[in-house]
């Protein structure tokens, strides 16, 4: 549980890298379409492993009962 949770937080920093580095693409060359998708896919990557790894804390501190 804790190495998937590691495996989440690792992804989302890999993604906020892609984020950083589309941003400053596009803000060189603002009709570069390639930049937009970057940052696009970057913001819903980040928010689905952001999701994961909320859900896995949950489960890896839930309270057996």
């Amino acid at each position: 549980m804790k190495a998937q949770l590691f495996r989440s937080i690792s992804s989302t920093l890999l993604f906020v890298l892609m984020l950083l580095l589309s941003i400053r693409n596009f803000k060189k060359d603002p009709s570069d379409n390639i930049s937009l998708f970057g940052i696009v896919f970057s913001t819903a990557m980040i928010g689905v492993f952001v999701t994961i790894a909320i859900i896995k804390y949950r489960q890896a501190n839930k309270k057996t009962g």
